[in-house]
């Protein structure tokens, strides 16, 4: 078994977190320029410009991801938690019929 331990609330501002620096990202992918007016740097700057965007774009998707994830693990934490607890309250209440 594992010996981490977190909050469910720090886990979900991670989450959130995940999730505004995906959007972040994709609004800024939204203003890349089409094309560029560096001088006699115009090409290397487009070619640096177009291999970013892509990766950028691939950040943000596995940003979303990781939130989602991070999202499932709490929404499981709490279903978890609320099933053991009502076994133990049913325990409870079988005790105290006895």
């Amino acid at each position: 078994m594992s010996e981490i331990q977190m909050e469910l609330e720090v886990i979900e501002q991670m989450a959130g977190r995940h999730r505004m620096a995906a959007e972040d990202l994709e609004e800024a992918l939204t203003s890349v320029p089409t094309s560029v007016d560096g001088g006699v740097a115009s090409d290397v700057i487009a070619s640096i410009v177009a291999k970013l965007a892509p990766r950028a774009d691939d950040l943000a998707t596995a940003s979303r991801v990781a939130g989602a994830v991070l999202d499932e693990i709490v929404a499981d934490t709490r279903r978890t938690d609320e099933s053991a607890a009502e076994a133990f309250r049913s325990a409870l209440d079988t005790m105290g019929d006895e």
